[in-house]
């Protein structure tokens, strides 16, 4: 074996998985840290006009409707949706649909 290649394995270093966990842990905090102190603490980021969007599925788990019961109600035009310009696709507006259930309501007795 030549000088060069037994130079090179002096330099290697075994560290056990535990350690290397632990490093990684205080790199990752450290870096948290900083960015904190450059940026200040985390808020929740301001919400786009799209995060209020989902789809069939996502419009009947924010209302407990059925799934069949939303298609019927698109095909009588009964809730507001929007359909994407490939005429399959159909989107909801959370705060349109509330609206809308909203609006619906039977006074109660």
């Amino acid at each position: 074996m030549n000088m060069d290649k037994m130079e090179n394995i002096s330099k290697v270093i075994i560290i056990d998985k535990d350690s290397i966990a632990e490093i990684v842990q205080n790199a990752v905090n450290i870096a948290f840290q900083t960015f904190l102190s450059h940026y200040g603490e985390l808020k929740e980021p301001p919400m786009r006009e799209t995060d209020d969007l989902t789809n069939v599925k996502g419009i009947a788990e924010y209302t407990h409707y059925s799934v069949s019961s939303i298609y019927s109600y698109v095909q009588r035009n009964m809730i507001p949706c929007y359909r994407h310009r490939d005429g399959r696709r159909i989107l909801f507006s959370k705060s349109e649909v509330l609206e809308w259930i909203k609006g619906n309501s039977v006074p109660t007795n």
